[in-house]
């Protein structure tokens, strides 16, 4: 089993196609809970994480660079900061992708980093 918490999205917030007072008038993100998409998620989420002979841990957190668009959907997620560990830098991508947030019309689409923790329990 494995539980992963938010690290904390990056000050690197950068919208595109907004206006230059936006994040100011209402236009940041906020996450959406969803029930049955955490449901969903935390059933994918229990393949166990194995550190297999070509993983070469770096110590670090997996960090994920992502869009949010203005319709909530988080898009173009990439590993910015490996962990090294391909499971987890795995998890942390599926993760991150089931986050949906507020709907922000006229906001443009903002880029930003998550940083992942993931602490193993047995």
């Amino acid at each position: 089993m494995f539980v992963a918490s938010l690290l904390g999205v990056a000050g690197q917030n950068n919208a595109k196609g907004r206006p230059e007072n936006a994040m100011s008038s209402g236009c940041t993100p906020k996450l959406v809970n969803d029930r049955q998409r955490g449901a969903d998620m935390r059933k994918q989420m229990e393949k166990p994480i194995r550190i297999r002979k070509r993983d070469k841990p770096t110590g670090r957190i997996p960090v994920v660079a992502l869009e949010i668009l203005e319709t909530g959907e988080v898009t173009n997620l990439r590993i910015k900061q490996t962990s090294g560990i391909a499971d987890e830098d795995a998890h942390a991508l599926q993760w991150v992708g089931a986050f949906r947030c507020n709907n922000r019309p006229g906001c443009g689409v903002i880029e930003s980093e998550v940083g992942v923790t993931i602490d193993l329990i047995p």
